[in-house]
């Protein structure tokens, strides 16, 4: 590791732009400023543990480790180092002439990495940054100067779509229904957390800021089976072959809160955009659909898909339904006829339903044969009238 040598140096100005050490001044009139001329010797460390599903992002079993590249990492600042004497009001707001003092790391692009403790074999999962440009991995740093406290978040996938304002920062994240969203953040309400002062302290040597990661969509997996008639197994419903499963009315996009000083507020995800379209689910490892014959036994129907969660009064405009539409084909004679399949099924939020974050839902589609249209008629007799009538002309 390259050895670094820093040099603090300290001027009389009252003004954001002074210097000071770590240690504040004797005299209660002096203001001591200290600035960021350079980095410390504390490096930013960062680990994270996430609860998983199968479809985007898996979860090791006991240890919620798991592995993701091209997540969005914030390092904000939240507050002041114990007796630092400086009363300015921190803001995020990007366009702020000392924004890159506040946003320590502003959306900086990193990687979820499984890694093993030598010492006693603990799982972990580390969190590996990435230069300015883009594709070299770079150690961050702590401030040199301590003054500002920080806190983590972050989330998965990254876009560079970014707003925000004093108090928030949103992440605008396409949605795929192959891909999931993840978000976390650290909470440490501990003094001078997190800071290189922090670290420098004897419990908290060699240790790492934590932030534990949480699932924001619902996955969908659906399944098939025959239905019954007349407390048997439709026999002629083995003759159909589901060709496609669409999910219909999803947003293109969601609003994500990276990052809030309200902590309620952290983490949620609003519809922004009244734009929607529609789904297919994919075959396995994101491939194509491999239409499944339907039979007495329950089949999946590919993986799983990613959606935002429902929700049963549309707050944040997120959607109170899905439609489900399916493409079938029934099998006769070794030909392959495609049927119309109207109404689409409905997946409602109605009772709580597809409306939690991070749950996986199995939804069982019942699919029974096409009913023959006939029609039994008969015509009635003429009848005759035996009155006689007179017209005039």
């Amino acid at each position: 590791m390259i050895n670094r040598i820093f040099l603090i140096v300290c001027v009389a100005l009252v003004s954001f732009t002074g210097c000071g050490s770590d240690d504040t001044s004797d005299n209660e009139n002096d203001m001591v400023i200290p600035v960021i001329p350079s980095n410390s010797d504390v490096r930013i460390q960062l680990s994270s543990g996430s609860g998983g599903t199968r479809a985007a992002l898996d979860s090791d079993d006991g240890t919620n480790t798991f592995e993701a590249n091209d997540l969005g990492i914030f390092c904000l600042a939240n507050g002041f180092v114990e007796n630092t004497k400086f009363d300015k009001t921190i803001t995020w707001d990007p366009l702020h002439q000392h924004a890159k003092y506040y946003r320590l790391l502003d959306n900086v692009k990193a990687d979820a990495v499984k890694k093993t403790k030598t010492e006693d074999g603990t799982a972990y999962t580390d969190i590996e940054f990435y230069a300015d440009n883009g594709t070299e991995k770079e150690i961050k740093y702590y401030p040199l100067s301590n003054w500002l406290t920080y806190q983590f978040y972050g989330y998965y996938p990254r876009t560079t779509e970014i707003t925000g304002d004093a108090n928030n920062v949103y992440a605008d994240i396409p949605i795929t229904g192959k891909e999931d969203v993840i978000h976390g953040y650290t909470d440490n309400t501990a003094p001078n957390a997190y800071s290189a002062k922090y670290f420098r302290e004897t419990a908290n040597i060699n240790t790492s800021a934590k932030m534990a990661f949480e699932h924001k969509l619902i996955q969908v997996q659906f399944h098939c089976i025959a239905g019954m008639k007349g407390g048997v197994v439709d026999e002629k419903a083995k003759d159909l072959i589901i060709k496609k499963v669409e999910v219909c009315d999803v947003p293109e996009k969601v609003r994500l809160v990276v990052a809030s000083t309200d902590k309620e507020a952290n983490g949620t995800l609003s519809i922004t955009e009244a734009t929607d379209t529609k789904y297919t689910v994919r075959g396995d490892n994101d491939g194509e659909f491999v239409p499944v014959r339907v039979s007495e036994t329950k089949q999946e129907l590919g993986q799983g898909i990613m959606l935002p969660p429902l929700n049963t009064d549309g707050a944040n405009g997120l959607k109170q339904q899905y439609r489900v539409r399916i493409t079938l084909a029934q099998a006769t004679g070794g030909e392959e006829k495609m049927l119309d399949v109207f109404p689409d099924a409905v997946l409602t939020s109605e009772e709580g339903k597809f409306t939690k974050a991070g749950t996986l839902y199995n939804v069982v589609l019942t699919i029974y044969s096409p009913e023959d249209i006939r029609l039994n008629a008969t015509l009635a007799p003429w009848i005759t009238d035996d009155k006689e009538y007179d017209v005039q002309y």
